[in-house]
């Protein structure tokens, strides 16, 4: 076997580097969806919509410059696998919030496309989608060892 090592050091500082980014865009989130309401924020599909799209383009961006930093595709496709699983739910329900919600989770496209939606479901969806992938990526560089 070579001395191909599956994540370089700079891949290991993008991987802390996007979890940095979870953790302060999660708490973004906290402050929009907890703290402000008790301020008099009304919710409005005016704003949630711009705000929904200007948070999903800050994963993005994040994403992309890992991309260009880190030239690593594995770390690519695992990072988008994380926000494509909407994994970062759980980090603002469990980190910042201190609880999940009991009932189903009625904003998430997945509740609209299959009628339900619950913690139990955002897990196991979370846990199957960053373990396949994972695996994915972990098959993928075994392979490319053996072959170089």
């Amino acid at each position: 076997m070579s001395g191909k090592k599956f994540f370089s050091r700079k891949s290991w500082f993008g991987i802390l580097f996007f979890f940095v980014a979870v953790l302060l865009l999660t708490r973004l989130d906290y402050l929009i969806n907890n703290t402000f309401y008790s301020y008099g924020l009304v919710f409005s599909y005016g704003w949630y919509r711009e705000y929904t799209l200007l948070y999903s383009l800050s994963y993005q961006l994040v994403i992309f410059l890992l991309l260009l930093w880190t030239r690593n595709k594995y770390l690519l496709l695992a990072t988008e696998a994380f926000v494509f699983s909407a994994t970062q739910d759980l980090i603002f329900f469990g980190l910042w919030c201190g609880r999940f919600p009991p009932a189903d989770w009625t904003w998430m496209l997945s509740y609209e496309m299959l009628g339900f939606w619950t913690t139990s479901t955002q897990l196991f969806a979370s846990i199957l989608v960053n373990g396949l992938v994972f695996g994915f990526c972990a098959w993928r560089y075994k392979a490319s060892i053996i072959t170089h």
